[in-house]
């Protein structure tokens, strides 16, 4: 019986050690699960901060598109009322005419980019601040022709009377 109390003993440890090695072998697993579960919830966490900074931007984007639209119209009706006289005029609003054309595509396209939208504006607004001077200028130049014009014929209907 000493024998077999020897043997159980010996069964007795041999099982001990395994639910041990059990034990350590749950233990890292458990670690290993939580580590990664602890990885994907900062990661999670992450893009959601991402997607919500992105729907800020978004909601900029479409808040910015009434005013580039504005701006084009401007743009349009400035272009439209340039004096069409002068060979250099004409080459110019043939020139706007096509940039606008592009611009308008441009716009299509980028219409779900923010930094695009932006870069849009700014363009148009220079181009904008470009012609008004310019077409001041040209208004008052040909102001001054035609006064010189009319000076001139009221002097020669002066003489003829």
């Amino acid at each position: 019986t000493a024998c077999a109390q020897g043997g159980r003993a010996s069964e007795l440890a041999a099982l001990e050690a395994r639910q041990a090695s059990l034990r350590e072998q749950a233990q890292y697993l458990e670690n290993m699960l939580g580590d990664t579960a602890d990885k994907h919830a900062v990661e999670v966490e992450g893009l959601k901060t991402v997607a919500a900074r992105h729907t800020v931007e978004l909601e900029a984007l479409h808040a910015a598109r009434p005013q580039c639209d504005a701006l084009a119209e401007r743009l349009a009706e400035l272009e439209r009322g340039l004096p069409a006289g002068a060979e250099r005029e004409e080459r110019a609003s043939q020139q706007f005419n096509t940039q606008l054309g592009d611009l308008h595509d441009a716009h299509e396209e980028l219409s779900d980019n923010v930094a695009a939208i932006r870069a849009l504006c700014g363009s148009l607004r220079e181009r904008l601040d470009g012609l008004e001077p310019a077409l001041s200028e040209r208004t008052g130049r040909e102001t001054g022709e035609l006064q010189a014009l009319r000076a001139g014929q009221e002097r020669l209907a002066q003489e003829l009377a």
